[in-house]
């Protein structure tokens, strides 16, 4: 039987992102397409993640490792029809808290 280990490597998002332009503002262009739709929840769940767990995750040194991401999700977030409909971060984080409670409660009971 072979011994599994656990791959302890962090995928890097530095290739996909070196190969966007940098006068693009999305993955595939001026405007926003499904690459764009599915990494967008991690502009508003980062944030919510960050502040429920007290741990920083794109640590502000990381705006210069990533500095495309950095404009990406400024421009994600900025585009009106996003804007218009990403859930409120503050509504997400106490979403987050009542369910993490009801989860304690019951592990507890």
């Amino acid at each position: 039987m072979r011994d599994l280990k656990a791959d302890t490597r962090i995928p890097t998002t530095k290739p996909p992102l070196s190969r966007q332009s940098s006068t693009k503002k999305y993955f595939g262009g001026d405007k926003i397409g499904l690459a764009d739709l599915v990494f967008g929840f991690i502009t508003v769940w980062l944030g919510v993640l960050e502040e429920a767990t007290a741990v920083k995750v794109m640590k502000p040194a990381a705006a210069d490792d990533f500095p495309r991401l950095q404009v990406w999700i400024e421009n994600f977030r900025e585009n009106s029809v996003i804007k218009a409909n990403l859930p409120d971060p503050r509504e997400l984080l106490a979403h987050s808290k009542r369910k993490r409670e009801v989860l304690l409660e019951s592990k507890i009971a």
